[in-house]
């Protein structure tokens, strides 16, 4: 499910950073891609990061040193992907066709910056009795007050929890209740609790249909910063997702395609990294939106390519200066 959400990222970015409309309405191909990078992306690896931190034995202290790092590696990204190549190499007012000035860029909130602040959030979570019941209190809290957060003053750190700058991408609030809603999920399955295929799908289902239906009644938001409606459509979209995949985790064959995606999905954050610094200086050579969706797709594949062979290479050196065959370089 994570490798999947790993390739869809992919089709996404190649879109928003080098298609001429960023996705929004220059091809069908161009929106099928960036609709590809929504629901069964972003939302999928906070999901999963919440759902596997539920077993996570670590103490408060390790959560929260993990989550630091996490948000600190957002801001290395930042600077990595977007300031650094266009504060080189770039002329000033290329800076702003990119999103903002490079200081700007730097200071922009994105998914590991969640996941860090997410990690801490669960990581204190966890602890406390009754958590259950209090995730599943939090979740509609935070989608009924984050619209009128949006509104509150920006700044560096405000940016983090509620900002609606256009280089806030994932803002903690609302993005918070999908760690929680991996954490509950998880939860009610070591429970014995919504085990039963029929009673996820019933479950996701009716959750899709109350969002679609509000959001006749309510505003949705963008993407980024959706209301109520929208996120309640893609957290059942996710029931049924992780029910699909979970299916397909017990189908033999295709072992090229599983491996694949298994190795992207156990190294998740080192790809994720890789191909922003990649997408960003890709910028350099072919510009910030000014090709055809079929070149942009291209554009995509080749950082695909290169992503996956780097990071691997990458283990496997590791793996080499680890091993006491090797006591030269241990």
């Amino acid at each position: 499910m994570r490798g999947v959400a790993v390739f869809t990222m992919f089709t996404q970015h190649c879109m928003i950073i080098h298609e001429r409309s960023g996705g929004e309405g220059g091809s069908l191909a161009a929106g099928l891609f960036v609709l590809l990078g929504t629901a069964p992306a972003a939302p999928v690896f906070l999901l999963l990061m919440g759902y596997l931190q539920a077993d996570s034995r670590r103490s408060p202290p390790e959560e929260l040193s993990g989550g630091l790092k996490l948000l600190l590696l957002g801001y290395l990204l930042n600077f990595l992907r977007l300031t650094l190549p266009l504060l080189l190499f770039s002329s000033p007012d290329r800076a702003a066709v990119a999103g903002g000035t490079p200081l700007e860029l730097f200071l922009a909130v994105d998914i590991l910056q969640t996941a860090g602040l997410a990690r801490m959030t669960l990581g204190l979570l966890r602890r406390l009795p009754g958590r259950l019941l209090l995730s599943s209190v939090l979740i509609p809290t935070v989608l009924l007050i984050s619209p009128f957060l949006w509104s509150l003053p920006a700044g560096p750190v405000r940016d983090l929890f509620w900002g609606s700058g256009e280089n806030v991408f994932f803002p903690y609030f609302p993005w918070i209740i999908y760690p929680l809603a991996g954490m509950i999920l998880k939860e009610l399955l070591n429970r014995r609790i919504f085990i039963k295929m029929r009673s996820r799908i019933a479950a996701g289902t009716g959750l899709m249909l109350s969002g679609l239906i509000l959001m006749n009644f309510m505003p949705s938001g963008d993407y980024y910063r959706s209301c109520l409606p929208v996120h309640l459509f893609i957290l059942g979209f996710l029931l049924l997702w992780h029910q699909a995949w979970e299916l397909f985790a017990h189908v033999r064959g295709i072992p090229p395609a599983r491996r694949l995606l298994q190795f992207w999905s156990l190294n998740v954050t080192a790809v994720y990294f890789v191909q922003w610094v990649l997408f960003g200086w890709s910028i350099l050579l072919f510009g910030y939106r000014e090709q055809n969706a079929g070149t942009a797709a291209l554009i995509g594949l080749a950082i695909l390519i290169l992503t996956t062979f780097s990071v691997a290479l990458t283990r496997r050196i590791r793996r080499n200066i680890s091993n006491p065959a090797f006591p030269g370089l241990c």
